[in-house]
């Protein structure tokens, strides 16, 4: 019953800030999942915690050949490409792969999120920028993600909420997703 009176009271904060879908995190992913949805003709709104898209990442990419060819990106975000790899096990055994094409590339994280972004506002996807979504509250037809915008909050309505916000579990833990276990590590040299 708590939850109801919740769900009502905040969505009489609305003021017409709905869409068809709203994507937590402006990356690859994000950005990838709100240019399909905008090109079939959904509204879309991404909200992203950093001031713009591509800010501090922590890392380059690694993606396929197929997978950079299917975003349809710029070659500009290509670093380099790759013909080898090096997989190692828990238990410290060593496998290498070798091939005389290139399998995959070395993307600046930077300039793909830039690009993905672009992409998906020229369909009319709409982002929010330093904008982190601090709660998602699901409701009987809509749900509800809690923002701040410039340090004030507002709710924005949806008929469904990705969450695409890379390795922070708080929201997942939040909606009963569960907990990330484990992670991949890998390194780049």
């Amino acid at each position: 019953m708590v939850l109801l009176a919740e769900i009502q009271r905040r969505g009489r904060e609305l003021s017409n800030q709905s869409y068809d879908v709203i994507v937590v995190g402006a990356g690859p992913a994000g950005s990838y999942a709100a240019y399909e949805l905008a090109s079939l003709g959904h509204s879309v709104a991404v909200f992203e915690e950093k001031s713009a898209p591509g800010l501090n990442v922590c890392c380059t990419g690694i993606i396929s050949v197929e997978c950079l060819r299917s975003l349809g990106v710029s070659t500009d975000v290509i670093l380099t490409g790759a013909k080898s790899a090096k997989f190692f096990s828990p238990s410290g055994r060593c496998l290498r792969l070798q091939t005389e094409d290139v399998q995959a590339y070395v993307v600046n994280r930077s300039l793909l999120d830039e690009a993905m972004a672009s992409k998906a506002r020229s369909q009319g996807a709409q982002y929010f920028f330093s904008s982190p979504v601090t709660d998602v509250i699901l409701g009987k037809d809509r749900m509800q993600a809690e923002t701040l915008r410039c340090g004030t909050r507002e709710v924005f309505s949806a008929r469904a909420v990705i969450l695409a916000n890379g390795c922070r579990p708080r929201l997942a833990q939040r909606l009963g997703l569960g907990r990330i276990r484990s992670f991949f590590v890998g390194a780049q040299t």
